[in-house]
């Protein structure tokens, strides 16, 4: 079934009608069930200067005060498919830490939020490009093939889609950012 026949109604032979905020109340109680990895190091003794968004932690690791995450500083320069995505941050040991992972959509898009420029200030080698985001086959409840496609977000100054998410095939390459929580 075509999403304009979703849309406006129409039955295909093996079509359902979904109750959207029941699957979105189904999908935040998964999320909520999922457990991380626990990191091997203590949190970060740095002391941010009050007003700071972003703290150098000198381990190669930035503090974002604002959402607490704590980020990879420099990304190794080369662009990969998803699934390489996933596998490059969950080896990541970096700054003492184990647990990193593929930021969610969210995260990407709260980062972009601070502009480029003043995330290159941050984050050197930051590249005017899209980054992986780690994408379940909950957010993509819409799509045909979830197994085909994740959501990217757009690190291009220049583009009208700048810290927007879309979907991509997963055979693309991207870059990525690692993540944890602090």
């Amino acid at each position: 079934m075509g999403i304009f026949d979703w849309l406006f109604g129409k039955k295909g032979k093996d079509s359902e009608v979904k109750d959207v905020g029941k699957e979105k109340e189904e999908v935040k109680n998964k999320r909520q069930q999922i457990t991380t990895k626990k990191s091997t190091k203590k949190k970060s003794t740095v002391k941010p200067t009050e007003g700071t968004r972003f703290v150098d932690n000198g381990d190669g690791t930035v503090t974002d005060n604002m959402t607490g995450l704590i980020w990879q500083k420099e990304d190794d320069g080369k662009e990969r498919n998803y699934k390489e995505a996933l596998g490059y941050c969950e080896s990541l040991n970096l700054g003492g830490y184990d647990d990193w992972r593929l930021p969610r959509k969210e995260e990407l898009i709260k980062l972009a939020e601070s502009g480029y420029e003043d995330l290159k200030q941050v984050f050197p080698n930051i590249k005017a490009e899209r980054y992986w985001a780690k994408t379940s086959h909950e957010e993509l409840y819409w799509a045909e093939n979830p197994d085909k496609i994740a959501y990217t977000v757009d690190f291009d100054p220049d583009s009208s889609n700048y810290g927007a998410a879309i979907t991509y095939f997963r055979s693309y390459e991207y870059y990525i950012r690692a993540v944890r929580s602090g």
